[in-house]
């Protein structure tokens, strides 16, 4: 994890989602790829160009049926129109050089201007302008080639930012590396490695000052293990097993109980050992071949001991549940689903048992339960979509966008396409 501590992860989650979502999305897979392409959303929102996602546009625009190719200065020029009922988008392309101009009823207006040059089979370079209303000018250019991509990006005022990365495959393995900055005070590191059997991978990061992450991985057969570590507090390590069912002592026994089919349940054994080498540790076991399915699970009696184990058997529309958990607590429940409707009954033999009913549709959920001693709950819940206006069937009818531009019932037909000067829409 790219916090210093569990606690610093903590109280960012309760007191400052934002910052705590952003760095989760930033470095979970590293934050190299992440960075640069977050800034690079402000050179064309819609692209990605350190991928050379623009391609895709272009091919589309060229096998358009609305796709003209007009003679410009001697060259051929495919001229596009991308437009929609909100906004007019044209695409202009001739060789390596594409225009891209927007303009939609609630944004302002672009443009964008893109150049690739092939310096040399299997590299290749970019060349990217956007010029925007209020001034929101930007500019980048990336490299690729088979081993090494490139990149600076600015927006001519106060944001820059540059990246490269390598990549090579060999006998040994797949190596890759890579460093973005922002060329202030934030820069970004990371290295990865793969055996060439992917039984063995290792991913590192580090933003030069006080994240770092080291991630593990490896299999052999069914057995899997991952080792984590920020080189702070925080370590974790795991050790899997899963093995769908083949020959087994078990098997025959369960099939003939034949009580039915295990809702899709992978057979067989699984399991799990969990530790941060420090003072915590969990092992869960579980077994399912048929329609029943046994749990066991351990912390190995540390400072909040605990240990249980669940027996579950699944026939048809009918769900049994009992568990024990070793510390003078028991429970049994039953419960019926079928379609809407669901009845459950459980006890902890203690005296205190529950049943309950609830019917559930997509607009309305209502249900009953009860301790048998008195206490009662009703619960319901409701919702319900209404048009605000126009045709039954589209809620955008009669509604106005921002621009004053009202939305015409007549160019939908009750979310079937309609025929309308030549071209078929959707609702």
């Amino acid at each position: 994890m790219p916090f210093k501590s569990k606690k610093q992860e903590d109280y960012l989650r309760i007191n400052e989602p934002k910052v705590y979502k952003k760095w989760k999305k930033r470095y979970n897979k590293g934050g190299i790829k992440e960075d640069r392409n977050e800034f690079s959303n402000w050179v064309n929102p819609d692209q990605d160009f350190s991928t050379f996602e623009l391609e895709k546009t272009i091919k589309s625009a060229k096998d358009s049926p609305t796709a003209t190719t007009l003679n410009v200065f001697g060259r051929p020029v495919t001229l596009t129109d991308k437009s929609t009922p909100f906004s007019k988008k044209f695409i202009a392309e001739s060789g390596s050089t594409t225009l891209v101009a927007e303009k939609s009823d609630w944004g302002d207006a672009e443009a964008l201007v893109k150049q690739e040059l092939e310096l040399r089979p299997g590299t290749r370079a970019q060349v990217l302008h956007t010029v925007g209303e209020g001034g929101r000018d930007a500019s980048a250019i990336h490299l690729q080639s088979p081993h090494v991509n490139a990149g600076l990006l600015t927006d001519w005022n106060k944001d820059d930012a540059g990246y490269i990365e390598g990549k090579i495959t060999t006998d040994l393995g797949r190596f890759e590396a890579g460093l973005s900055s922002n060329f202030m005070k934030d820069e970004t590191g990371k290295i990865f490695y793969r055996t060439p059997n992917r039984k063995l991978e290792f991913t590192g990061f580090t933003d030069f000052e006080n994240l770092q992450h080291a991630l593990v991985k490896a299999k052999e057969g069914e057995w899997r293990l991952n080792a984590e570590t920020d080189f702070g507090q925080n370590k974790d390590v795991r050790l899997s097993y899963n093995r769908p069912d083949k020959d087994d002592i078990f098997r025959d026994l369960f099939r003939r109980m034949t009580l039915g089919a295990n809702r899709g349940k992978e057979e067989g054994w699984s399991g799990e050992y969990r530790t941060d080498l420090d003072d915590t540790e969990n092992l869960e076991v579980d077994y399912t071949q048929g329609p029943v399915t046994f749990t066991g699970e351990t912390n190995f009696g540390g400072d909040d001991s605990r240990q249980k184990l669940t027996v579950e058997i699944m026939e048809g529309p009918i769900t049994i549940t009992g568990v024990e958990n070793f510390d003078d607590y028991e429970s049994l429940g039953v419960k019926y689903s079928k379609d809407n409707l669901s009845f459950g009954a459980k006890t902890n033999f203690d005296g205190s048992p529950y049943v309950d009913a609830s019917y559930n549709t997509d607009n309305f959920k209502i249900g009953v339960g009860s301790d048998l001693h008195g206490k009662n709950v009703i619960r319901a819940q409701g919702s319900w979509k209404f048009n605000k206006g126009g045709m039954a069937g589209c809620p955008m009818d009669g509604a106005v966008i921002k621009g004053g531009t009202t939305i015409k019932p007549d160019r939908y037909t009750h979310g079937k396409r309609k025929v309308k000067n030549g071209k078929t829409s959707t609702t």
